[in-house]
């Protein structure tokens, strides 16, 4: 069904190539009558928790860490993600 299915590929969901996703192909909230009740909350807090986040902290990986996936009922790093964050500045110098 997808193309390079294990590789890590973001634009595969971009509005242009939508069309081409089979209905239900990707449905981390389930389909059709029992779909999740909270999908509209989640995806609209998430990006701006996101947001939040990323505009007090930037996160690094650590030096030679290298990220396994691991996909079950949702995806996952099989080792967990090892990262560095660090405090941004109020004021850029």
């Amino acid at each position: 069904m997808w193309e390079n299915p294990e590789q890590f590929d973001p634009h595969r969901f971009l509005p242009e190539r939508e069309k081409l996703i089979p209905r239900f192909a990707y449905y981390p909230f389930g389909g059709g009558p029992r779909q999740c009740i909270g999908k509209g909350l989640a995806m609209m807090t998430i990006p701006l928790a996101i947001a939040t986040i990323a505009q007090q902290y930037r996160f690094a990986s650590m030096p030679g860490f290298k990220i396994e996936h691991d996909i079950k009922v949702t995806f996952q790093s099989r080792k967990g993600i090892r990262a560095t964050r660090h405090l941004r500045h109020a004021y850029n110098s």
